[in-house]
């Protein structure tokens, strides 16, 4: 049976560049990150991320689908 990988991501103002940077981890390692003009488009891009990270890892059909991000804690502004 495949292990299951909490996810988190994060995101935050970049400062004086105006702009919005994310993050994705997956146990403590960052698996996905970037720059985004808005912090709602930031958010949207970061679950974007995770989203595609579940479905390389969710591949086998032996396992019941549930919740889309059975892990997913976010832990930024």
């Amino acid at each position: 049976m495949a292990r299951k990988h909490a996810l988190s991501y994060s995101v935050s103002a970049n400062g004086a560049a105006g702009d919005w940077y994310w993050e994705v981890s997956s146990d403590r390692n960052v698996i996905a990150r970037g720059l985004a003009p808005t912090g709602v488009r930031a958010r949207a891009d970061a679950l974007k991320a995770a989203a595609s990270h579940i479905g390389r890892q969710s591949e086998d059909p032996s396992q019941p689908r549930g919740d889309a991000f059975p892990s997913l804690r976010f832990g930024g502004a």
